[in-house]
């Protein structure tokens, strides 16, 4: 972390994660108190979404894939209740509330691959970016939730 008035970084954590590790974007909580990241599990086989608290450095595993399912690009929801998030050619929906994660879209051809998401402000759209061998597009999934 860099602080806003400037000063020297500080390391906030270190993961281990193999070189070739495709999950390395992370998300920040509204209240800025977490952050959530894909961390590396059964030496590099699959990938869970991990809470790290930036009051006392604790993590907590927050999704537990099958083998070969890699959780990435998470991103918190605008009132901090839920984690939308990539597992394959699928997003899915992190809840707080019941610790339960929900498909919401599955991209329905084998060569599509995503990139990015954005939740909207008021959390029920979800921004994503979708490419094709013939093309790449943004694609808005409104009312999901």
């Amino acid at each position: 972390m860099l602080p806003a008035l400037g000063g020297s970084e500080r390391r906030v954590y270190t993961a281990a994660l193999p070189a070739w590790f495709p999950c390395n974007r992370f998300g920040w909580s509204p209240d800025g108190k977490s952050l959530v990241y894909s961390e590396s599990v059964d030496d590099g086989t699959k990938a869970r979404l991990t809470l790290l608290s930036l009051s006392d450095m604790a993590t907590h595993a927050l999704t537990f894939p099958s083998s070969k399912e890699l959780d990435c690009d998470p991103v918190f929801s605008p009132d901090g209740s839920a984690i939308a998030f990539a597992r394959g050619p699928r997003i899915e929906f992190f809840d707080f509330a019941n610790g339960q994660s929900t498909p919401v879209f599955a991209l329905d051809k084998p060569t599509s691959l995503y990139g990015g998401l954005a939740l909207s402000p008021d959390g029920k759209s979800i921004l994503f970016g979708q490419s094709e061998l013939n093309g790449s597009y943004i694609m808005l999934m409104k009312n999901f939730r």
